[in-house]
């Protein structure tokens, strides 16, 4: 079984030249099935430090901090979908701003805040990247792993008149295996994308490869705001995350 919740993987920072970033992160996990039940919130700090090595070489650490708590999300997603007619999966059905994880035929309880296992990166290029990397584990708890992970993809960028596009993709493998991508197209202020990933999960109802877009502003230098939707079916990923990024 992979824990955590594989939620994190779609608000995985650009491997971009800002020395140091924190970036704030609210996701709305809410799925009930046979054989899962996720209905929280998840807070997450996380600072990232950029270094040069050479001029080829940038070495990336990410250091999470998570609180897991009922939320205040839940109404607002819910009167969305109903607005528009979208299905619910249920949300409506059960009161706003439950903690409730139970995967598997294990309840988790704990909710932080607590430090999040950290992951380092290195790449080598510019246009063209090889990246390589992993999480470092700390404790199995539920909402970590315990577990190392490694990562090896790779990465381009290319600017088509006032567009900057950027793609990268990768294979992570640790208790489980699946493979992520990223493309983002950014243009003045906004930035958008498409997130897709397979599912490191083999039982069935959440073996479901997971699809995800998500758009950001530039309001200020060095601070950007947006949001992550993911689309369904899901397999344990955010339904929801609203970002606030800072970077220098």
């Amino acid at each position: 079984m992979v824990f955590p919740p594989v939620q994190r993987y779609f608000v995985l920072p650009r491997l971009g030249n800002e020395t140091l970033s924190l970036n704030l992160y609210q996701a709305n996990i809410f799925e009930k099935k046979k054989e899962y039940y996720l209905d929280f919130e998840e807070t997450r700090v996380t600072l990232n430090l950029s270094l040069p090595l050479s001029g080829k070489t940038r070495i990336y650490l990410y250091l999470p901090f998570v609180y897991v708590s009922g939320g205040f999300m839940d109404g607002f997603i819910d009167g969305f979908h109903r607005l528009f007619g979208f299905p619910d999966g249920g949300r409506g059905k059960v009161p706003y701003g439950r903690v409730s994880y139970f995967l598997l035929r294990e309840n988790l309880k704990g909710r932080g805040p607590y430090v999040g296992e950290p992951e380092l990166f290195f790449t080598y290029g510019k246009d063209f990247q090889i990246i390589l990397g992993g999480k470092i584990p700390i404790k199995r708890d539920g909402f970590r792993s315990g577990k190392p992970w490694g990562f090896m993809g790779g990465g381009m960028r290319k600017k088509i008149g006032k567009v900057r596009l950027r793609l990268s993709m990768g294979i992570a493998k640790g208790e489980g295996q699946f493979f992520t991508s990223r493309l983002e197209g950014s243009w003045r202020r906004l930035e958008l994308g498409l997130l897709l990933r397979t599912s490191p999960y083999k039982e069935a109802e959440l073996s479901h490869p997971a699809t995800a877009v998500f758009l950001s502003i530039r309001v200020g230098k060095g601070l950007k705001m947006g949001f992550v939707e993911d689309l369904a079916p899901y397999d344990t990923s955010a339904d929801f995350t609203l970002y606030l990024s800072l970077s220098r």
